[in-house]
């Protein structure tokens, strides 16, 4: 797949995946190159992945829209909100819902995640930050991010099930969870309905 294959894809997605102990290291070289020439990266976070992964390693760091050094960790830190940033609030990806306020609502009332990868800094744009009770956000939790003409997300928590199966069980619609997972592959794939127009 990725020697021969990959120009056949629009987005690959590592979720929770170490490439330590099943990846020739010439496989990551072949998606550095497919984002490169426009494709687009999803790396979904765990015990597994970013720092703990040890893509800081890869020659995925410069891809990832995420500063990576090695010193990063998975934690479950207790409960990790999230909170839209100005760029979330603008973005495509994170527009749950038209109306701003209401947007706005909608991501108020998601459920706390308890885990989340440490990484140094984002290097992209944070669309969403992880906040924790009594205190405001206090590091990336969603980010995207482009390189060369692809794209690249970086979600810091493998918990994102939780915004799905705790909505189902408060007999509440999982459609929020969905359309974010749905709305993040369409601006990875570069989509052009779904490309920010600015006025001006």
């Amino acid at each position: 797949i990725f020697l021969e294959e990959l120009k056949n894809f629009d987005v690959v997605v590592f979720d929770d995946f170490s490439h330590r102990a099943y990846f020739n290291p010439v496989y990551l070289d072949k998606v550095r190159d497919f984002v490169r020439d426009g494709g687009g990266l999803a790396m979904l976070g765990g015990a597994r992945a970013f720092d703990s992964g040890g893509y800081a390693d890869s020659s995925l760091k410069d891809v990832l829209p995420v500063e990576l050094d090695g010193k990063g960790s998975y934690q479950a830190q207790g409960p990790v909100r999230p909170v839209l940033t100005p760029s979330g609030k603008a973005h495509p990806v994170t527009r749950l819902l038209p109306d701003p306020k209401g947007n706005e609502e909608a991501w108020a009332k998601m459920p706390a995640l308890s885990a989340l990868n440490q990484v140094r800094s984002a290097r992209g744009e944070t669309l969403l930050s992880a906040g924790s009770n009594g205190s405001g956000a206090t590091a990336p939790l969603l980010t995207i991010g482009r390189f060369g003409k692809g794209r690249s997300l970086a979600l810091m928590s493998d918990e994102t099930w939780r915004w799905n199966f705790i909505a189902v069980g408060n007999r509440e619609t999982p459609q929020n969870h969905l359309k974010l997972i749905r709305q993040a592959i369409r601006w990875l794939a570069q989509e052009r309905s779904f490309e920010q127009v600015q006025i001006r």
